[in-house]
């Protein structure tokens, strides 16, 4: 995962985001799979053509964002899931 940037002859700035995906990690077609989960979310300012790009790593089914946790329980250990949004 990971974002690149570069500026064209014209001047503009281009971004390619390289993300993992949202998809089942052990397709029934193929043995082995080198993928990760995740997504991006950019963040952007009105008014403005800044922005940044935030990656979110999905481990185990669950998710970090804002402080708080998303996704699947703890299963290692129930006690410690927060409430969910």
């Amino acid at each position: 995962m990971g974002a690149h940037y570069k500026t064209s002859l014209d001047g503009k700035m281009l971004v390619a985001i390289e993300q993992g995906c949202l998809c089942r990690l052990d397709p029934h077609y193929m043995q082995n799979p080198n993928w990760q989960q995740g997504f991006a979310v950019i963040h952007k300012k009105k008014g403005s053509d800044r922005f940044y790009v935030q990656p979110i790593q999905i481990i185990e089914g669950a998710f970090l964002f804002g402080g708080k946790r998303f996704g699947r329980p703890n299963v290692d250990n129930p006690a410690k899931t927060p409430d969910r949004a």
